[in-house]
């Protein structure tokens, strides 16, 4: 649940003691470990590219998937969700997002500055997970039509590469609907051409995983 940041939980004092995660791919709809709550925001400096591959979660060793990573970018922004975990509860979160996002994903763990969505003013460090080129399932840049490719027809262990796309496209629009983010919509529309879908109106994951179910 993504609650609206108030005066007892947005106090410096309360940031500085509290571990915060930064989520801007999947941890946006699946965060899977225990957290207190939640609050839309972005960071700067940064631009949101689908640049790692992904041989689990969302592809396999023949058919890698790609999922995104931040790209260092002047006037670059990434929107996404900061969850606020509690002290008893932080080892046991970073446990879980340590072989989930490290061990199985190829992402290392840096600290940022996050600013909220409902107080702009109101900056505090969070935890991120980022993909650099040194790790082995970093695929790079390629051509908009070979990433839509890959996206189109990969899947893993933790479902469709398409779904990981569309739901990032779906928290965009619901959520900051006045940012275009070109890179993610851009590919969006490449994957739907590729598959055969409509490319002319926005479906949500939750009705087009039907759409493709229903094509076998």
């Amino acid at each position: 649940m993504i609650e609206k940041v108030n005066s007892q939980s947005s106090s410096k004092d309360d940031t500085s003691r509290s571990l915060w995660v930064f989520g801007y791919g999947s941890l946006i709809w699946k965060p899977d470990f225990p957290f207190e709550y939640c609050v839309v925001g972005h960071i700067d400096g940064f631009v949101r590219r689908f640049y790692q591959g992904s041989t689990w979660h969302r592809g396999d060793s023949e058919k890698p998937g790609r999922v995104v990573t931040l790209v260092e970018e002047k006037q670059g922004r990434v929107w996404g969700i900061a969850y606020k975990v509690a002290r008893e509860n932080a080892n046991l979160a970073l446990g879980k997002l340590n072989e989930r996002e490290i061990a199985l994903g190829g992402y290392d763990l840096r600290q940022l500055s996050f600013s909220c969505n409902e107080k702009p003013s109101h900056r505090f460090n969070v935890v991120a997970y980022a993909a650099t080129p040194k790790n082995a399932l970093y695929l790079g840049p390629a051509s908009p039509e070979q990433i839509a490719s890959q996206i189109a027809y990969a899947k893993g262990n933790s479902g469709l590469n398409v779904e990981y796309l569309v739901r990032l496209a779906d928290f965009m629009r619901e959520k900051v609907p006045d940012y275009d983010e070109r890179h993610l919509f851009d590919l969006e529309k490449l994957v739907k051409k590729e598959l055969g879908l409509s490319t002319d109106v926005f479906t949500p994951w939750t009705q087009l995983k039907y759409n493709l179910t229903s094509r076998g």
